[in-house]
């Protein structure tokens, strides 16, 4: 009985490790290319000025 707990906790403890771990991997990306398009952005003023 025990055992099927702890087996069924080590399941769910990987399960929310991942979701977490692919969150923030996904959040990051999103940063980098929402900061790289806004450095782009701000280079295309800079010539229009």
């Amino acid at each position: 009985m025990l055992r099927t707990f702890a087996t069924v906790l080590l399941i769910l403890a990987s399960l929310v490790g991942f979701v977490f771990s692919y969150e923030y991997a996904y959040h990051k990306i999103s940063r980098v290319l929402t900061s790289s398009t806004d450095q782009v952005d701000q280079g295309a003023w800079a010539v229009k000025k």
